[in-house]
């Protein structure tokens, strides 16, 4: 494969040596036929051989590395990928989270934002269904 693929797709995999290479062999029966360059990043922590069958399965399956956490947020292939996006959590506390593992070249680039405080969307929520903020006083939790 040159330049970039059309599809990265990254595959956790935790404890999975007995279905690793089902899966790969699923995964590649399905994306062979549609004729885009595509890359498979397994990630799994090492403590069970899915590392090393994943390596022995180089070459004839199109993975990459088998990563452990600390790797991928290493790895900068990861990073120029856009593959672990940081957000601002209230308090102004930046997080990496996991981003869109499958990407589409010249496809726009995904939204990421922070998950919602509790109640922080109530009064929207609410009015959506008919219930003004003040009414709903029987749905309040005793």
């Amino acid at each position: 494969m040159t330049g970039s693929p059309y599809l990265s797709l990254i595959v956790p995999a935790y404890n999975e040596v007995r279905s690793i290479r089902r899966t790969l062999a699923a995964v590649q029966d399905y994306l062979d036929p549609q004729g885009h360059a595509y890359e498979i990043i397994v990630s799994a922590d090492g403590a069970d051989g899915t590392r090393e069958l994943v390596a022995e399965l180089a070459g004839r399956v199109p993975v990459g590395p088998v990563n452990t956490i600390a790797d991928i947020f290493a790895d900068p292939h990861v990073r120029s990928r856009s593959m672990l996006p940081e957000i601002e959590l209230p308090g102004n506390r930046p997080v990496q989270i996991a981003g869109q593992a499958i990407k589409f070249a010249g496809g726009p680039p995904p939204a990421y934002r922070r998950p919602p405080l509790l109640d922080e969307h109530r009064d929207e929520i609410l009015a959506e269904i008919g219930l003004a903020a003040t009414e709903p006083a029987s749905l309040e939790q005793p």
